[in-house]
């Protein structure tokens, strides 16, 4: 298995890979969002991915329009429902639909990559001292998507490079 962040030509596209605990372990290292704040790192179809630090309790709250998916990178979290509780664990991943009232809670701090549509307010239907109206973006990982961007732009054709994958370290 790859230990960090690597790079293929696939098809002529440059693909990050970001293995979980590499992308969890620098959460742990680097200067990440404050718990609870989540940071933007990717766009994609009207779609945000952010990466979080989770610890203790959130809120209750729901989305009224948005599903969310929550992929545990490092350590666990619990996701009480009003009718039951669901624990997931790291490598794991949970969706909440839209409308469903939930309220992570994380007894260590636990890294969370979250998927859901641009805007979607991480307090939902809820506006408090909690709610990032905004999220940032998280600079020191766009810094190396960027790298790997950078590098397709010096990639030279080949004629059989779709049959395999061509590792690089990225860092």
């Amino acid at each position: 298995m790859l230990g960090g962040p690597t790079w293929f030509i696939v098809l002529g596209l440059v693909v990050a890979y970001l293995p979980m605990g590499w992308l969890g372990g620098h959460l742990a290292s680097k200067p990440v969002p404050a718990r609870w704040k989540p940071h933007i790192i990717a766009d994609l179809n009207g779609q945000q991915v952010k990466l979080a630090k989770f610890f203790g309790e959130f809120i209750w709250h729901h989305h009224a329009t948005e599903d969310e998916l929550f992929l545990v990178l490092r350590r666990t979290l619990t996701m009480p429902f009003r009718d039951r509780v669901v624990t997931v664990n790291e490598g794991e991943c949970i969706v909440v639909p839209r409308g469903v009232e939930h309220k992570p809670v994380a007894d260590g701090e636990a890294h969370v990559l979250l998927f859901e549509p641009a805007g979607t307010l991480n307090t939902g239907n809820v506006r408090n001292e909690r709610t990032v109206q905004d999220a940032p973006r998280l600079s020191w990982l766009l810094e190396n998507l960027r790298t790997l961007a950078v590098l397709n732009f010096f990639v030279t054709p080949g004629p059989k490079r779709h049959e395999a994958l061509v590792p690089g370290t990225l860092l």
